[in-house]
Parts: structure tokens; C-alpha cells; sequence
């Protein structure tokens, strides 16, 4: 397939459905980042390079990481905004459940998924026993299925919504779409967040946030190569700037996660309740009011 972008060391391309070996091998890197809670099988990623489209960065042969998109319009992410029951407000519903089987000539293309190799889920923090009510949040919060306990998970979710704000701008996956890519991209903006919008999303205490890439111009052209050499997964990124400029969509729309929101939740608990600082700045007050109720 052609070659959609270049760096010193990778290339970006399509995989296509057929590509056996390099899908069983996304499916592999995304549950190793993601968990088998929501890592997607063999079967969903074929389902995205024949429905949609699976960008693959290659060093050589060798597949180093997947971003899979889907193009779909704009306007109703803006209308869907703070309605649950929306087609758009989840990332099932923007991505037909992983399969892509939903797609349109929109203006946007909706990246739903970026992975590569060597990319692991951390493991919660562990949390010592504790009386200080602050404790026992955080310990609640550090055992992986306590979020499916009903008290647990009201409390959680109130949580959430009282620091989602402040903690989102800092997250290291809002930064990492933040920053500039290879000279040739500028860095995205958070549109909105979506909460609930992933619920089984437990690391991102079931927060989706929208962002977006500098709007594409009509007509706009794309590097086809740079001489820098950035991660696999700013290549990542930057393939799939180039796809959407060749479809001549708009935005380039990550529909992105907080991936370290819970984590970062249980240290602002424990530092709280074992006598400790809250972080500095507005997540660390804003961990602190909760907690004092």
C-alpha cells in the first residue's frame, strides 16, 4: 500500500484487513497498553482497516504501533455535547463498539486509538491501610474491581466530577496531543470532556476528552516525508495528519482519555489523608474540598 508518511526511521501506511499477521499484532500491542478490559481482539482491528482505517508505523518490516480512525462529521460532536443518550457521546457509539460499521464522508477523522509497541499499562498504586476517610477512598479506588461496587462507584464518580477539570489540562496523554509534531504539525487542543464516556474506562474514572488538530485548509497539502526522527507514536500522529489531508476532511479529531486520572487520584487521597500536600494547583485544591466535604 502507499506510503502515506516518512521520518528518518519509520514509515506510515494502511494496513488492510487481509494483513493477518500485522493485525493479530495490533490486537497484541493494544491489550498489552490497554488491559483485556479494553483491549480489542484480532477481530475488531480487521474490522477497522476493512471499515475504516488502521494507520500502521513500520520500522523496516517490523509493525511498531496502530492508530485507528474513523471518518464521521463535526457538527454532531458539537450538538451530542452534554446529551449521554447521543450516538456521539460515547466511544462506542462514535466507534461502532470498535468495528467502524458506522461511517460517513464527514469533515472529521476521529482517532479512537493509538498504540505501539513496548507500550504497558502501569499498574494501579498501592494504598496502605488507613482510618482517615481520604485513605479509605483511595484504597477503594486502587482495587481494580471496586469501581463495580455500587457505593464505591457513586462516591468515585462524584469524585470525578468535582476535579475532572482541573486534572485533564496536566494529564500526560492531553499533553502528549498538546505538543508539536516533527516541525510540521501544531500541537491539539481539548474540545470539551465527555464523562461516562467510556464507563468501563476505569484508569480515565470513565472520562473521554475531545481534542483537536489545527484545522486542515481546503485544497491543503501534507509532508510527505521529514528528516526528523519522533516517537512511533508522534509518527503515529503525524500519519494520520497526512490520511486526513488526503481525504480532504477538516479536523483531525482525537477522541482521547485521561489515562492517568484514577492513579493520580489515589496519590492526591493518601498524600491528603496520612498528613501529607495535595498536589500544587487546582486538582490538589480541588482533591482537598472534596475530601473536606
Amino acid at each position: 500500500m502507499d506510503t502515506l508518511f516518512r521520518t528518518a526511521t519509520l514509515s506510515c501506511r494502511l494496513v488492510g484487513p487481509e494483513e493477518t499477521a500485522h493485525v493479530e499484532t495490533a490486537a497484541r500491542f493494544d491489550i498489552e497498553a490497554w488491559g483485556t478490559r479494553l483491549g480489542q481482539g484480532a477481530e475488531r482491528f480487521r474490522d477497522r482497516a476493512m471499515n475504516g482505517f488502521l494507520v500502521g508505523a513500520f520500522k523496516g518490516d517490523e509493525l511498531v504501533g496502530t492508530i485507528s480512525a474513523v471518518r464521521r462529521a463535526w457538527a454532531p460532536m458539537l450538538e451530542g455535547r452534554g446529551d449521554p443518550a447521543h450516538p456521539y457521546a460515547t466511544w462506542e457509539g462514535i466507534s461502532s463498539g470498535g468495528r467502524f460499521t458506522v461511517h460517513e464522508d464527514g469533515d472529521a477523522l476521529y482517532c479512537v486509538a493509538v498504540t505501539a509497541k513496548g507500550t504497558v499499562r502501569r499498574p494501579l498504586p498501592a494504598v496502605a491501610p488507613g482510618d482517615h476517610p481520604a485513605v479509605a477512598l483511595a484504597g477503594a479506588l486502587a482495587r481494580e474491581d471496586d469501581l463495580r461496587d455500587e457505593v464505591v462507584r457513586v462516591r468515585a464518580a462524584a469524585l470525578a466530577r468535582a476535579t475532572a477539570e482541573a486534572w485533564v489540562p496536566q494529564d500526560p496523554v492531553m499533553r502528549f496531543h498538546n505538543k508539536p509534531k516533527g516541525g510540521v504539525l501544531g500541537g491539539a487542543v481539548i474540545e470539551f470532556l465527555v464523562p461516562d464516556g467510556r464507563w468501563d474506562d476505569t484508569d480515565a474514572m470513565g472520562y473521554n476528552v475531545i481534542m483537536s488538530y489545527p484545522e486542515i485548509a481546503p485544497g491543503a497539502s501534507f509532508p510527505d516525508a521529514i528528516a526528523e526522527d519522533p516517537s512511533p507514536g508522534e509518527t503515529l500522529i503525524l500519519g494520520a495528519a497526512a490520511l486526513g489531508t488526503r481525504l480532504g476532511v477538516r479536523l483531525v479529531v482525537p477522541y482521547s482519555r485521561p489515562g492517568a486520572f484514577r492513579a493520580s487520584l489515589i496519590k492526591a487521597l493518601v498524600a491528603i489523608g496520612t498528613g501529607g500536600q495535595p498536589p500544587e494547583g487546582p486538582f490538589g485544591e480541588a482533591v482537598a474540598r472534596f475530601v473536606a466535604g
